[in-house]
């Protein structure tokens, strides 16, 4: 979490790289910059994981075929559907145990279990050191 621009993108990149060995599914980065409606948050995922659900709405599909992997869904701009992002990583947290999220957003998802990382904290130090 932290303004824009502060390199977000960046660091959640970063942590999925040195992560990757951990999941043996994968690890996905679902960018929902591009997404105008919020309704169209799950079909961004199920895109990026090359499911082809044929519903109005993918949700439960996704959380079905999610189930038993072990997998880290790196999703990037959160913030303009923040309400929608929030509910599909909710339902995918309860529905897919194994499956681990990193957002990154200029505000907090408020969903349960949720840990918050501010990025202006290290931007802060960056000047101290400078």
């Amino acid at each position: 979490m932290g303004p824009g621009g502060i390199g977000k993108t960046s660091v959640a990149i970063a942590v999925a790289e040195e992560m990757i060995s951990y999941f043996e599914h994968g690890v996905w980065l679902v960018d929902l910059a591009p997404i105008a409606e919020p309704h169209l948050v799950p079909t961004a995922f199920a895109s990026v994981l090359r499911l082809d659900v044929r519903h109005d709405d993918p949700s439960p599909a996704l959380v079905a075929a999610l189930r038993n992997k072990r997998a880290l869904l790196v999703v990037d701009n959160c913030e303009h559907v923040i309400d929608r992002a929030a509910q599909l990583a909710l339902d995918i947290m309860r529905g897919a145990p194994n499956v681990c999220i990193l957002a990154t957003s200029r505000e907090p998802l408020r969903v349960e279990g949720e840990r918050l990382h501010h990025l202006h904290h290290w931007k802060a130090l960056l000047r101290r050191w400078n």
